[in-house]
């Protein structure tokens, strides 16, 4: 168990990051080579990496859209 939650673990590491808890992500485009976006109500920020913790539930009932789709393999 981690004191605080899993969130404060994360926060505490990237310090030096931005770090966003709590942005629900729909939707995570990663076709253009060294880019991703992530989007949700709250917009879109995109970088050349993100970090993105979603319980394997989460993807298995297809709630974030890929784009381009997760190989199968990946899935």
């Amino acid at each position: 168990m981690v004191k605080g939650g899993i969130g404060q673990l994360v926060a505490a590491a990237g310090r030096a990051v931005p770090v966003k808890l709590n942005h629900a992500v729909t939707g995570i485009a990663w076709n253009t080579p060294g880019r991703v976006a992530l989007s949700g109500d709250w917009g879109t920020v995109t970088a050349a990496r993100r970090i993105v913790a979603v319980p394997t539930s989460v993807l298995a009932e297809d709630v974030i859209r890929f784009d381009p789709p997760l190989p199968v393999e990946k899935r």
